[in-house]
């Protein structure tokens, strides 16, 4: 048995879903040039990521946006509610590293 994915045309366009998803990569994109040059994102490689504390709230109030977003968005097919599902694990698991402060903790 094949499964053929939907093009993009059919449904991503219409999709809330994989705009915010977009909107978040293009955003956090911007908060940390150090990740978008790994990620082979172009434009910010001249630049050092902002490591204060401000700033990774920054951060973190474009994840608990996003997933307001994405958690109200309804999902228009199965391959739309796996994007949303995987979304909302990683953006979750990264709010509650920033929530923990864990990653801010000076080892001595």
């Amino acid at each position: 048995m094949t499964i053929q994915s939907p093009t993009t045309s059919s449904w991503q366009e219409n999709s809330v879903i994989a705009k915010v998803s977009s909107e978040y990569v293009t955003e956090a994109a911007k908060l940390s040039p150090i990740n978008s040059t790994n990620l082979g994102i172009s434009g910010l490689d001249d630049q050092l990521d902002d490591y204060s504390l401000a700033h990774a709230e920054k951060s973190a109030k474009l994840l608990r946006d996003s997933i307001a977003k994405i958690t109200s968005a309804t999902a228009l097919n199965d391959f739309d509610r796996i994007a949303r599902d995987v979304a909302l694990e990683r953006m979750h698991s990264y709010l509650e590293l920033h929530d923990s402060r864990e990653a801010y903790v000076l080892q001595m």
